[in-house]
């Protein structure tokens, strides 16, 4: 077996994840929100996107179609069983128009109907209380605090990093 070790710049971007995770959950308490998935999901999206700040668009978007979508499943649900369907198909039914809309309509727009709407529809229906707006904000104003920081923070520290590499051969040379 190979002798592994942690590098230097995986410890750094530990420490500033694990640091501005701590921050954005602190500040979104501070103003209310105490649901901070939104935000962290779409940290994890990013990073599997591999870090392109062009799918943010399509992070967010779909962020916020797919937990609109999970209230529109709920809402449905509560409006067919007014109508006096047992809850159980009600439920059927509207997965089914949900779901089928997620993945049809994605054709149209993908930046609407995309991976992360199906991701956060999905995560959102697990609580049994619906929390959408508190999510919403969560996704903005977390998702942007916390992959904003993130980027610059690395940014910064990779730039650190080259600037003294460069220094150090120069000194060598």
């Amino acid at each position: 077996m190979k002798n592994r070790k942690i590098s230097k710049r995986r410890m750094i971007i530990g420490l500033i994840v694990a640091t501005w995770l701590c921050i954005t959950l602190f500040l979104l308490e501070t103003i209310g929100i105490h649901s901070g998935w939104p935000a962290f999901l779409s940290l994890m999206f990013f990073t599997m996107s591999g870090a392109k700040t062009e799918k943010l668009k399509s992070i967010f978007i779909g962020a916020t179609t797919g937990l609109l979508m999970a209230k529109i499943l709920i809402v449905g649900v509560g409006i067919l069983t007014s109508r006096g369907i047992t809850a159980q198909p009600a439920v059927f039914i509207m997965v089914f128009v949900t779901v089928f809309l997620l993945v049809v309509l994605e054709d149209l727009s993908h930046t609407l109907f995309n991976s992360y709407s199906f991701g956060y529809f999905t995560v959102a229906l697990v609580p049994a209380k619906q929390a959408t707006f508190e999510w919403l904000i969560a996704l903005y104003l977390g998702g942007a605090f916390f992959i904003g920081g993130v980027i610059m923070l690395s940014r910064y520290v990779s730039k650190k990093q080259a600037s003294k590499a460069m220094n150090t051969e120069k000194v060598k040379a």
